[in-house]
């Protein structure tokens, strides 16, 4: 890959015990998509105690950039909303060019920021997490700063089920093969998509009605899938054990399908195909969140070893709060996320609930006694 300053070739360099594809000459930086923060949070830690120099800034290149990947150009655009390094990122293959400077001007920023007090306290706290590790729903403070911190990730739940929930991990392992299918044998993706994807207008048709069920089952790539499948794996399988499992199976469904209608209901004109189990699953987790008030979500904190307990209520109320806000926002800048399908499933999650445990229409023993 050539340098976007001077053309000259990129290479790898070692840097704080770290190998970085750097140009030799102007000694810009180029990251491929999501390594810059990791590389931050280690230089930072390097570097923590050391002084910066103030006349290491470099000479900044303000010129448009070609991206050394992609042959594309480069808009310039602000690490953070925060911060006042103006980096270069693709559009395509979200690389990130850094100037000679700028990653130390971005260490700079990341040492003043633990100036301010509240947020070394905070910074403080993660680390300290070992030792305290869980978070009371009064402290709603620190709850919040943490949901909002990003750095979380749910590792399981605190309800152990009582039965084996076959059904979760058999749904899991067709999506799985479903997965490895599309991959291997479906030369034409989009068109595959097309064909099995929820689209409104393929599916009012009785030939179409089909797509109702093959489009929860049908991701788009790896990620996609393992985050789904993730998700169900820490919800389903208490939600399973409270319905029963064919009835499980059937809410599950009943998920799937609300939740397609509801995301359709908002792009009635949209010929895009919606894929992904994300709404079924999130049926699942509005089912969780009313009749397991009592459970906690364990998190890890990335980049850390550390976990936190957090109280479910809150965990998954401030993700459907974020469903909400994100799915008003995508009403006028189209993400090609379907928020409204995971609102649509959470609603029909909580709902069928509600009238599960009221009618005792199938087996709730196990939602019982974690009320207790």
């Amino acid at each position: 890959m050539k340098c976007p300053n001077c053309g000259q070739e990129i290479k790898p360099f070692k840097h704080l015990g770290l190998t970085v594809l750097m140009c030799p000459s102007c000694r810009g930086i180029w990251f491929e998509e999501n390594e810059l923060e990791p590389y931050l949070r280690y230089v930072w830690k390097a570097c923590e105690g050391m002084p910066l120099a103030d006349d290491e800034t470099g000479q900044e290149q303000n010129h448009d950039k070609i991206c050394p990947r992609c042959r594309l150009l480069m808009p310039r655009t602000k690490y953070t909303v925060y911060s006042d390094v103006i980096l270069d990122k693709c559009p395509a293959c979200k690389g990130i060019w850094a100037d000679y400077g700028e990653i130390e001007t971005l260490v700079k920023e990341r040492s003043e920021e633990l100036e301010s007090p509240i947020l070394k306290k905070r910074y403080d706290e993660l680390r300290d997490l070992e030792t305290s590790p869980e978070i009371s729903s009064d402290d709603y403070d620190k709850l919040f700063f943490y949901l909002f911190s990003g750095v979380l990730i749910p590792v399981r739940d605190d309800v152990k089920a009582k039965t084996v929930p076959f059904i979760t991990y058999s749904i899991i392992l067709i999506n799985c093969c479903v997965f490895l299918f599309q991959s291997k044998f479906i030369e034409n993706l989009p068109l595959f998509f097309r064909h099995y994807g929820f689209v409104l207008n393929n599916a009012l048709s009785f030939s179409g009605s089909l797509i109702f069920i093959t489009s929860i089952f049908i991701h788009g790539n790896i990620i996609h899938l393992a985050g789904n499948m993730w998700f169900l794996w820490i919800f389903g399988d208490n939600v399973e054990d409270a319905f029963g499992h064919l009835y499980f199976f059937g809410f599950y469904i009943l998920c799937g399908i609300i939740s397609s209608l509801t995301d359709s209901m908002f792009h009635l004109h949209s010929n895009i195909p919606s894929i992904g189990a994300s709404g079924a699953i999130a049926g699942a987790m509005g089912a969780y969140f009313f009749l397991y008030p009592k459970a906690k979500i364990k998190m890890w904190i990335i980049f850390t070893k550390s976990t936190l307990l957090i109280p479910v209520f809150a965990y998954l109320g401030f993700w459907i709060i974020i469903q909400i806000a994100s799915g008003l926002d995508d009403l006028k800048y189209a993400s090609g996320i379907g928020w409204f399908a995971h609102i649509g499933g959470f609603i029909t999650g909580v709902l069928v609930s509600y009238i599960v445990k009221n009618r005792k229409a199938v087996p709730v023993s196990a939602v019982e006694e974690s009320l207790n």
